[in-house]
């Protein structure tokens, strides 16, 4: 006798809408209202003041842990900063992040809830896509955001990191069929093009790390075509993708990525100014450099006396930025805070995860991605994978129902679905 388990998907809870409304809005975050910040941070108060009215408890994990150590210690340093002001204002966009990350803890969602989540993650991506081919401006061949909507080319890229890790892997695993395997193809184009056409190298750097790891990590779906064959057609694809973008970019533009542009530039003044940094840690007092200058001071810092910059600007390096403004104690703690999250989804094995979360750390190295959304958009996501509730088969029969019995539902989180 064989048995027949049917589970009715379950509504989407306000909670979970609004957050992923919060994902779906991802370009907003470029878009500036005053004093305000960005129009995304409005939109975050929401699900955060949902938890609030409902909930006001968060379920404790490492990530929630080290994430709450290190704003509270970036919290501290604004009283021995040498800048109050910016360290104040970067500290509320810390508190505000860790407010989405405790009411994102507090719940439970379903399989349905977090294919819905998902989506939204890659939606966004994709209407920043068709936003940039819209509304770009191109200074001096390299692809800009500079209208109502601006963003840095070098942030631009990790945008699109949510649909490119999706069509990547949907092909590597063999879930997309049929026209959605053209459909994804095209995307690859679109992203590559925009990528290049940025002309940024630390962008294309986390992109290329991102490609990486989905074709070295993502599991196939089937086994009808050989899984090193299928990985061989999507580098083929990606190449192909490339080749057709660069037929509509400058040859100046493209220059940039060459390694003797990057020698002769010093990565765009990037190498002398982490060697600076460096000469002004070591040349900083011990106490300076167990505590920092205080967070949001990167720019201040340059202008200290005994200290000698390139130029005056952000370090446009996370870690090195840490160690300055917060610490030698400030730098463990947020390093911990970003692999508490990078561990959890090693420990889930979700490929989508690892891979975004690759291209933002990598990124990170390059710029200064202290409050840059699509970084929050995929810890928050991680965090709602850690609350995902079992499903009813999982609770009736373990890990896996029987072999004899039969599970009729599809898959919600397969890439296909999203």
């Amino acid at each position: 006798m064989r048995y027949r388990i049917e589970q009715q998907k379950e509504p989407i809870s306000v909670y979970t809408r609004w957050l992923g409304f919060f994902f779906l809005s991802l370009i907003v975050g470029a878009l500036h209202i005053g004093a305000v910040g960005s129009l995304l941070r409005l939109i975050g108060l929401i699900p955060v003041a949902i938890w609030l009215l409902n909930r006001r408890t968060a379920r404790f994990s490492r990530p929630i842990f080290w994430s709450f150590l290190f704003v509270l210690w970036v919290s501290l340093t604004s009283i021995w900063s040498i800048q109050q002001a910016h360290s104040f204002s970067r500290t509320i966009s810390q508190v505000s992040f860790l407010l989405l990350l405790l009411s994102a803890a507090s719940y439970r969602f379903s399989s349905h809830e977090i294919a819905y989540l998902k989506k939204c993650l890659v939606w966004g991506s994709r209407i920043t896509a068709v936003t940039v081919l819209v509304s770009a401006d191109y200074i001096l061949g390299r692809i800009y955001l500079n209208g109502i909507v601006q963003e840095d080319p070098n942030y631009l890229c990790a945008y699109f990191s949510f649909a490119l890790v999706l069509a990547l892997s949907s092909l590597v695993s063999g879930s997309a069929r049929g026209w959605s395997r053209i459909g994804y193809a095209l995307e690859l184009i679109v992203y590559a093009y925009i990528v290049l056409g940025s002309g940024s190298r630390g962008g294309l750097f986390a992109v290329v790390a991102a490609v990486a790891v989905v074709i070295l990590f993502t599991s196939p779906q089937n086994h009808k075509t050989p899984h090193l064959f299928r990985r061989i057609f999507v580098v083929a694809v990606l190449f192909a993708a490339a080749y057709i973008a660069t037929t509509f970019i400058e040859k100046d533009i493209l220059l940039r990525f060459s390694l003797q542009e990057i020698e002769e530039s010093n990565g765009t003044g990037r190498f002398d100014i982490w060697e600076s940094a460096l000469d002004s840690y070591a040349h900083s007092n011990v106490l300076r450099q167990l505590i920092g200058f205080g967070t949001g001071t990167a720019r201040d810092i340059t202008y200290l006396s005994g200290f000698s910059f390139p130029r005056h600007n952000v370090f446009h390096n996370m870690f090195i930025e840490n160690l300055l403004e917060a610490g030698a104690f400030g730098l463990v703690l947020y390093v911990m805070h970003i692999f508490s999250f990078f561990g959890s989804a090693l420990k889930r094995r979700d490929v989508f995860c690892i891979a975004t979360m690759v291209c933002m750390i990598v990124l990170s190295l390059s710029t200064s991605i202290y409050t840059f959304k699509p970084y929050w958009n995929i810890m928050l996501f991680i965090l709602c994978l850690q609350g995902q509730e079992p499903d009813e088969a999982d609770e009736l029969y373990g890990e896996e129902p029987p072999e004899e019995e039969l599970l009729e539902e599809e898959p919600l989180l397969t890439e296909e679905s999203t």
